[in-house]
C-alpha cells in the first residue's frame, strides 16, 4: 500500500495562479497555452499562444505564476489535447 500526502505549509493570497494541469514543460521551460481576446464567451474562437511562464509555489491543484501572464488572461487547461499547438485556432467552451 502507498499514499500520497500533501501538507500545506503556507497559504498564499492575492496571487495569480492557474490549474496545475495547464502548465507544461518543454525543453526545460515552463509554458502555458493562452488565448487572446477580451470578453470571450462559449462558442467564440481565438488563437492559442504558447507562452513561457515563471512559476512560484505549486501543488496538485494550482500553480502560482510570477511572470508571463496577467490577471484576466485565458488559459487552456487541456494542453495535451490532440492538435493543440502554437498559433492554432481554438473554440471556447
Amino acid at each position: 500500500m502507498s499514499a500520497d500526502v500533501e501538507i500545506l505549509v503556507t497559504t498564499l493570497e492575492n496571487v495569480l495562479s492557474v490549474p496545475s494541469q495547464a502548465v507544461i514543460e518543454r525543453e526545460g521551460k515552463k509554458q502555458v497555452f493562452a488565448v487572446s481576446g477580451k470578453d470571450l464567451k462559449a462558442g467564440s474562437t481565438s488563437v492559442a499562444m504558447l507562452k513561457p511562464v515563471v512559476i512560484g509555489e505549486t501543488n496538485w491543484s494550482f500553480t502560482q505564476i510570477t511572470k508571463g501572464l496577467t490577471t484576466g488572461d485565458y488559459v487552456i487547461t487541456t494542453p495535451e489535447a490532440e492538435g493543440l499547438k502554437d498559433g492554432v485556432k481554438v473554440r471556447i467552451e
